[in-house]
């Protein structure tokens, strides 16, 4: 099938310093997806990227290659461009439910409890109203105060819980972005260098809302340089909005 390209503007506040958010980086290669998908899917409902090398801010491209359009789904390989492939994403579209509709079958995938965001290690008692700059004027964690790492919970335990959101000006692609908020959990393990993502999927399951979604990001094994992180995404009454899984490089 014939691929299009979309030109696309990489904001430099989306990052640590000059490394662009992994998350960032999935919501604009397919939001040029979404402007390309058939009206009747006009949702990510999965989608998965490899990052090959790290993204400068600035212009760059996103090659958009329909791979299949069918009576559910219509299914893309996008890749984002600065001269060279730097990232590769496959994606998957239909059209997400509401939050209000019922699950025809859900197990292991409840709300955990959590104190309200303005409790959380963040809120506004311990702010005092300070300025966020850089990635944290577009993206605000809140850690539970009991699965924060050390020195506010006991580490160790490689799970961190609490609240997110951004200012993402869309919804979905912006439930893409907290898919990757939450900070590495390494730091539960005393780690604190830089964590980057070589692989990460998410699964769209609800039409998210604006606002503060719950989330639980842990990990399973570190090994050989290598750690899995899992991100899952509720609404605040519960609806389970999102599943993420990535494979990080641990630097010291």
């Amino acid at each position: 099938m014939t691929s299009r390209s979309v030109d696309v503007e990489l904001v430099e506040g989306w990052g640590f310093r000059d490394k662009l958010h992994g998350g960032y980086l999935l919501a604009q290669v397919v939001g040029a997806v979404l402007g390309l998908t058939p009206p009747e899917h006009p949702h990510p409902i999965a989608v998965q990227a490899v990052y090959a090398v790290p993204p400068a801010p600035g212009p760059a491209t996103v090659e958009v290659t329909p791979l299949r359009s069918g009576r559910t789904v219509s299914t893309f390989r996008a890749v984002l461009l600065q001269d060279r492939p730097l990232v590769d994403v496959q994606v998957t579209t239909a059209r997400l439910p509401e939050l209000a509709a019922e699950a025809a079958w859900a197990a292991g995938e409840e709300m955990p409890a959590l104190a309200d965001p303005e409790d959380c290690l963040g809120g506004s008692r311990d702010t005092h109203g300070a300025r966020r700059t850089g990635l944290g004027a577009h993206i605000v964690t809140r850690l539970d105060p009991a699965w924060a790492p050390p020195p506010y919970g006991p580490g160790g335990r490689a799970d961190l819980r609490g609240w997110v959101s951004c200012d993402y000006p869309d919804a979905v692609l912006g439930a893409l972005v907290l898919a990757d908020a939450m900070p590495p959990v390494t730091f539960d393990l005393g780690r604190m260098g830089w964590m980057p993502t070589l692989q990460l999927q998410v699964l769209l399951r609800r039409l998210p809302p604006a606002g503060w979604l719950a989330a639980r990001q842990h990990g399973r094994l570190l090994a050989g340089g290598l750690l899995d992180e899992d991100c899952t995404l509720w609404s605040p009454d519960g609806a389970l909005v999102a599943q993420a899984r990535q494979v990080v490089s641990v630097r010291d």
